[in-house]
């Protein structure tokens, strides 16, 4: 797979003779959790994301020091919970640096600490007070996670409302079928522009005349890197009644729950 080696977030930190920067290398894998989305109609929010790490990038964290102490040193990494990381190899005196490795995860690149500590006879290795640290940064990842609420069924004049996760933040677009079978886009209709909210993440469900049911889902979207992606719900059914149709279900649901529930404490204390 092409590596495309992409430097640097620009994360230098300088204090006390140590350094520290952040870089990353793309290898392509931070939009395993979506799925392509067509180019046509796809909606692209501008991003600036060529100096921000990618899920699955590589990163690499660099500690120098120029310290000139009169015994050996070494530089060792800490993560902000204080555990040890990485450390180098010793330095008799002069130029001394540190790399550690790991990957970008969902959903942020962490902050770590690197610490110069110096030997000292008959105490060992000492902390120096010379550090730096380099910053916490959010990680771009694919669209994924989706909802969709009311499910599975909802009434006409309720609000739907679709929520998904994803670095940069999705957005989101409306579909609707009627009983003649077409997908047509819901939150393009003018007559829909007071329904819509700002992040068009709801919607009101609407009947067009003589229909008697409809059936909506919503896909959310973002681009990385250039490449679009994007999820789609299923299908919440429209109908007159819808809501109480829903609310039956749900508390069969709960009821069922609630047996199990029970039949699993009855069992629990006998066999005590």
């Amino acid at each position: 797979m092409l590596l495309v080696i992409i430097l640097l977030i620009s994360q230098l930190s300088v204090a006390n003779g140590v350094s520290c920067t952040t870089e990353f290398e793309s290898n392509n894998k931070a939009t395993e959790g979506g799925d392509e989305a067509p180019q046509e109609g796809g909606n692209k929010s501008p991003q600036g994301d060529d100096e921000t790490a990618a899920e699955g990038d590589n990163i690499t964290y660099s500690c120098t020091t120029t310290y000139n102490g009169v015994h050996n040193t070494s530089l060792v990494w800490f993560d902000k919970q204080g555990r040890l990381m990485s450390h180098s190899t010793v330095s008799t005196r002069g130029p001394l640096s540190s790399t550690y490795k790991s990957i970008a995860y969902v959903p942020k690149v962490p902050a770590l600490t690197c610490n110069l500590y110096e030997w000292i006879p008959g105490k060992g290795w000492v902390f120096t007070n010379k550090t730096c640290n380099t910053k916490e940064q959010d990680t771009l990842y694919s669209v994924r996670s989706l909802t969709i609420w009311p499910f599975p069924y909802a009434s006409p004049g309720e609000e739907l409302t679709c929520s998904a996760k994803g670095n940069p933040k999705p957005e989101y677009s409306w579909f609707k079928k009627e009983d003649d079978g077409e997908w047509v886009r819901a939150d393009e209709d003018d007559a829909d522009e007071d329904n819509k909210d700002e992040d068009n993440d709801k919607i009101t469900a609407e009947l067009s005349e003589n229909s008697t049911s409809a059936i909506y889902r919503c896909r959310a979207t973002n681009t990385i890197r250039g490449r679009p992606y994007f999820i789609e719900s299923v299908g919440v059914e429209v109908t007159v009644g819808g809501a109480t149709k829903r609310w039956i279900i749900v508390g069969v649901v709960l009821g069922v729950i609630a047996v199990i529930v029970i039949i699993g404490a009855i069992v629990y204390f006998v066999a005590m």
